[in-house]
């Protein structure tokens, strides 16, 4: 670990706990990217007090390992582009769950919005096709338009997108 990445004591608590809980956020964070919310949390469940767990924080933000704004973008185009899209609702959803604020959360999705060429009727078309793949001849078009409406819907998407891409898929007999 890099000098930089030491972390000065308080007088009141010795350098050993302070660099315990550093080393802990950081193998927390080698997994992947978390809000700071995340960060706090599991510092706070393995028993750091809260001055050790603010001052951790704030060190990880000064180091650049913690970034909710940077955190919250990469998960929206991570949703956005997978393979099994996410909608807007599905998103905004997991940032809260994941303890990003809202106005954090908002504004990295519009942002992915923004950058991403695939038009949100193009996600739920991609969604939705996937999901057909799985259709049989023969298969009851009311029953498979249900399912398809309530997956997309579970997924996150606008409802009347989702309308609009199951009547193109599966239209009415």
């Amino acid at each position: 670990m890099a000098e930089t990445d030491r972390l000065a004591p308080h007088d009141h608590e010795p350098d050993d706990t302070l660099q315990r809980a550093l080393d802990h956020a950081l193998r927390f964070l080698a997994a992947r990217a978390r809000s700071i919310a995340e960060v706090r949390n599991r510092l706070r469940r393995h028993g750091y007090a809260p001055e050790t767990v603010t001052t951790v924080v704030q060190r990880l933000q000064e180091l650049g390992y913690l970034d909710d704004d940077t955190f919250a973008l990469l998960l929206a185009r991570d949703y956005l582009d997978s393979p099994r899209p996410k909608g807007e609702y599905v998103i905004l959803a997991k940032l809260k769950e994941l303890g990003v604020p809202e106005a954090t959360a908002r504004a990295a999705l519009e942002r992915a919005l923004e950058e991403t060429a695939e038009s949100q009727y193009d996600r739920v078309l991609r969604a939705a096709q996937r999901w057909c793949r799985r259709l049989r001849p023969g298969d009851d078009r009311a029953r498979a338009a249900r399912r398809l409406y309530n997956h997309l819907a579970r997924a996150g998407f606008d409802h009347d997108l989702i309308r609009t891409v199951v009547e193109q898929l599966l239209p009415p007999p």
